[in-house]
């Protein structure tokens, strides 16, 4: 994949010609092929969604240059990398917009592991597909595993009326609630226990 994007970046003759191909033979929107780069986030898969986007008019370019090309269940495979990327992608976007919260973290990473467990148990995703997520998911594990515990995240998200304690078990959500309480005095930690239950 990197060869082919590095192909048309370093070409602006193949990338007109790949751009008219779109436009006079598909009719299609013309759009270039975007190259991976390892200090930008997300372009791995900015790139392999462009490319699959663009599937149709690679396909001509390539037969017409007799440049080796994609078996079917390649493409298929490309396709189900985007769809495991997706999710990343949305949520780091998510994560530099200004508008969100530390509160929006746990739900963020619960959302992300649900997403992968389900794109895991589909049948059509094979076992080199279902190793993929289970290290992804085992790394997420490891790396974000803890913000439950971790009081700034935790009572954020647990105040937050977005949230409340969606994602929460009972302990942890009584953990959490003696934590807030004991950020008051003895007698508004009265009035907080009356008021917890209804945030």
């Amino acid at each position: 994949m990197q060869k082919n994007s590095t192909h048309f970046n370093h070409s602006q003759i193949a990338q007109t010609e790949l751009h008219k191909i779109q436009k006079e033979q598909l009719n299609q929107e013309c759009l270039s092929v975007i190259q991976e780069c390892s200090t930008r986030l997300n372009s791995t898969f900015y790139m392999l969604e462009r490319m699959i986007r663009i599937q149709d008019s690679l396909c001509l370019y390539v037969c017409k240059h007799n440049i080796s090309q994609l078996s079917p269940e390649e493409w298929l495979q490309l396709k189900k990398i985007v769809t495991i990327l997706q999710p990343f992608e949305e949520i780091t976007r998510n994560m530099r917009d200004n508008n969100t919260s530390i509160s929006s973290v746990i739900p963020l990473i619960h959302t992300l592991k649900y997403i992968l467990h389900t794109e895991g148990s589909k049948q059509d995703t094979n076992e080199k597909f279902k190793s993929i997520i289970k290290c992804t998911v085992d790394h997420l594990n490891s790396k974000f595993g803890d913000l439950q515990s971790n009081n700034f995240f935790a009572i954020a998200t647990y105040l937050d009326p977005r949230y409340k304690t969606k994602n929460f078990n009972e302990v942890v959500k009584e953990k959490i609630e003696t934590e807030i309480m004991s950020l008051f005095d003895a007698d508004t930690s009265k009035t907080m226990l009356i008021i917890l239950p209804f945030l």
